[in-house]
């Protein structure tokens, strides 16, 4: 994974669910000059973190400067059906995808803090961390599992940006 877009301090790894559907754009594509990101989680994500003055400006190179880095818990692109029976799955932390996410051990050892986003991204972080307990099963509020590892809904299933705002709100206190 380490490569353009990989920081020099991983300050924090945001572990989403999935790159949405074949062909659909992908979080780290370029941002078109148009004004609209087609991409919802990072326009949300990179939204809310400029405005908690987490980031000087809604980028991804402002993203990668200041010590965020996101991934896939699953990385294949997939129908969004499947996607969306793998995120049932995970709700009982039982999505055989989400389990076999081994590109995250090296990534989450590196990281000095874990935000999983969304059913799937939790589930994934269960079976990397399996001291983390599996009792809790809401996504909001978000929450801490541990220390360095922080959960929460996924950004796509918030309505507004100041919605999000609010959720970055909460967590940017467990970001180092």
């Amino acid at each position: 994974m380490q490569g353009r877009w990989f920081p020099r301090r991983l300050r924090c790894l945001i572990i989403g669910e999935s790159p949405g559907a074949p062909a659909s754009p992908y979080f780290y594509d370029p941002i078109p000059s148009t004004g609209h990101d087609p991409v919802v989680v990072r326009r949300l994500l990179l939204r809310a973190l400029t405005e908690a003055k987490i980031l000087p400006s809604p980028n991804l190179d402002a993203f990668k400067d200041n010590g965020f880095l996101f991934d896939h818990a699953i990385r294949a692109q997939l129908p969004i059906a499947e996607v969306k029976t793998e995120r049932k799955n995970a709700e009982r932390f039982e999505s055989k995808l989400a389990k076999s996410a081994t590109h995250l051990l090296p990534l989450v050892g590196m990281a000095e803090s874990v935000w999983a986003m969304g059913w799937i991204a939790r589930n994934a972080v269960v079976h990397v961390f399996p001291s983390v307990s599996m009792k809790r099963r809401s996504l909001t509020p978000p929450y801490r599992l541990n220390e360095r590892i922080f959960v929460s809904r996924y950004f796509t299933r918030y309505t507004t940006q100041e919605k999000a705002n609010q959720v970055v709100k909460q967590i940017i206190e467990w970001i180092p």
